[in-house]
């Protein structure tokens, strides 16, 4: 017999689903995800998956996951040394059409700048840890992150990341919301060690600068992204590796407020999104946005508590369409 929440979680799922409909996935669309997005009902069992937070949910759906602390720099080094998103070749235009290839020269000299930055860290930072994250194949982003070495009564961790390559252009208009206050600590809360720490990995972050790597490129797509480390802190673990997250630009979180349909969709689909936007923000207290950013692979996550207590709401996938 299930017990009362389990029949409230899926009261709660068959409303969503009624709520929901094929064309809103077509409405809801990203631009040049030309095939549409997959909307659908979100349930979130805490007795069973523990608070909902983002990292809990990327580690849910096995989207990050703990690899070696040896495989860092490897994954650092090659898409700069290929040139090219999560070091796809068959992204890199005949001749290098762009001219942003870097030769073996830079290449070693760069990795070299990558070792010395990796081996400071490993004497400044206790406990390091490595994460990977990945929707699929075709993009991951590899994670550093440990805990200052220090004897100051505060507790900060630093984590460091590439920046993730966006395919999808203006991805803000689908959804209107509000930011969240910053979860970093402030400058008052981190002790003279660890602010000096932060201020010599920033240092060599610098020294390493940017450089670019093809994305989409063919077919007058022409996408060239950035390619730089960044570091954020926190006051234990995983608030530093969400913040690094959200630096690196794999995570948005905001406080939700309506989804905005794209432009010249039917009235019928106009006033189905309004009817979810409006049960979303009536049953669900603290509804928040969850954007995950996959290079070509947008995630969205709309969620809430009901009045039963139980996390529900809408969970948004869409791919980058590249049609060259």
């Amino acid at each position: 017999m299930p017990s009362d929440a389990e029949t409230f979680a899926e009261t709660l799922r068959s409303t969503l689903q009624s709520l929901l409909t094929d064309e809103m996935g077509w409405a809801l669309r990203f631009p040049n995800h030309e095939d549409g997005s997959e909307l659908q009902p979100f349930i979130w069992d805490e007795s069973v998956q523990g608070l909902l937070n983002p990292l809990n949910l990327l580690r849910s759906k096995n989207w990050l996951r703990p690899i070696e602390s040896a495989q860092v720099l490897a994954a650092w080094l090659q898409p700069e040394q290929v040139g090219a998103v999560n070091g796809a070749k068959w992204l890199i235009p005949d001749e290098d059409k762009a001219g942003i290839l870097i030769d073996p020269a830079t290449q070693t000299m760069r990795q070299h700048q990558y070792e010395t930055l990796l081996q400071s860290l490993q004497s400044e930072l206790a406990d390091r840890q490595a994460v990977v994250l990945s929707h699929d194949e075709e993009y991951r982003l590899v994670v550093l992150f440990g805990q200052v070495a220090t004897s100051e009564a505060v507790e900060v961790w630093i984590g460091i990341a590439p920046v993730v390559p966006i395919a999808t252009p203006n991805r803000d208009p689908l959804i209107q919301s509000a930011p969240l206050p910053p979860l970093d600590l402030s400058k008052a809360e981190i002790g003279p060690e660890a602010a000096q720490l932060t201020q010599r990995i920033q240092d060599q972050i610098d020294r390493l600068g940017n450089v670019k790597i093809y994305g989409y490129y063919g077919g007058g797509y022409n996408q060239i992204h950035n390619y730089h480390l960044v570091q954020a802190s926190g006051k234990n673990a995983d608030r530093a590796l969400e913040r690094t997250l959200i630096q690196a630009g794999l995570l948005t979180l905001g406080q939700f407020e309506r989804f905005l349909p794209a432009p010249s969709i039917s009235q019928l689909d106009v006033t189905s999104i309004e009817r979810l936007n409006q049960w979303l923000r009536q049953e669900l207290v603290d509804c928040q946005v969850y954007q995950l950013h996959f290079w070509n692979q947008e995630q969205v996550y709309v969620v809430g508590r009901s009045s039963d207590g139980i996390w529900a709401g809408v969970e948004l996938s869409s791919r980058f369409t590249y049609n060259p």
